[in-house]
């Protein structure tokens, strides 16, 4: 046979830091050669072990835009539309609603400051 068997490990963290970060950590010594990371707050705190240990790790859209620059976040991979982008799309589409010019108007951004989103690493 062809090819190698995959073993996928899920756990649920519940949107918690340290179990994503202790999870993290039990799969590097399990010999995972990739971590599909999900939630903004464990991407932030796991970038720079991802980094570190030279481990791919995906972010999903709504994780670090910052992730988008690949040269700078070489083991972090977006894999869906980050927040930054979503934005742009809601102001492009806007604005081709209102006939493709935006003079004269604003444009407000409420932020969400999720108490779970701010990196406990910092």
């Amino acid at each position: 046979m062809d090819g190698h068997p995959i073993k996928a490990i899920e756990i649920d963290h519940e949107y918690k830091v340290p179990p994503a970060v202790e999870s993290y950590e039990r799969h590097k010594k399990e010999g995972a050669v990739t971590m599909a990371v999900y939630g903004t707050p464990q991407i932030y705190a796991l970038t720079a072990k991802l980094t570190e240990d030279r481990i791919p790790g995906t972010s999903p859209g709504f994780g670090s835009a910052a992730a988008a620059d690949g040269a700078r976040y070489p083991f972090i991979f977006p894999i869906a539309a980050t927040y930054w982008s979503q934005g742009a799309a809601a102001v492009d589409f806007v604005k081709k609603q209102l006939g493709g010019n935006l003079k004269g108007k604003k444009i407000a951004y409420i932020f969400y400051d999720n108490p779970p989103a701010v990196n406990p690493s910092r």
